[in-house]
């Protein structure tokens, strides 16, 4: 009888976590604050009109489970995108709300055009941007 029920457990956790990992992967395309996802309304919706609704995490469980597989799936998608392929790079700095230096590196190819690479730098000239590029460059095309 054990036997039996262990199978059935994993399927069920499984099913589970692969409910939450497509709900935090939508929020984040949606670029919706995975806070609201501790709001008692969004909570209610999700038990009452979500098969295993109510299995969804609250944010800290998800900033710490599910984010980092997440985003690592993103590099990935980003990576098979331009691997191998001739792309024109943009960069840009600027700067943050704490005065810190953020240069931002996106690529181009034909219609696709995607932030790849977001850096904070100590300083900004040559170097510095020519270090980030070939970095992006080794990352994401080669």
């Amino acid at each position: 009888m054990a036997t039996k029920l262990l199978p059935s457990f994993t399927a069920a956790s499984e099913s589970r976590r692969a409910i939450a990992h497509g709900f935090v992967k939508a929020l984040l395309e949606a670029d919706i604050p995975l806070a609201n996802v501790d709001a008692p309304g969004i909570r209610e919706f999700l038990k009452k009109w979500c098969p295993n609704g109510g299995s969804i995490p609250k944010s800290p469980t998800i900033r710490q489970r599910y984010i980092g597989p997440i985003f690592e799936e993103h590099i990935c998608e980003l990576q098979s995108q331009f691997r191998g392929k001739r792309v024109a790079i943009m960069m840009d700095e600027t700067t943050d709300d704490c005065a810190r230096h953020v240069v931002n590196v996106i690529f181009k190819y034909r219609q696709l055009i995607k932030l790849v690479a977001m850096e904070f730098a100590e300083v900004v000239n040559n170097i510095s941007m020519g270090q980030i590029v070939a970095t992006s460059i080794a990352r994401f095309v080669y």
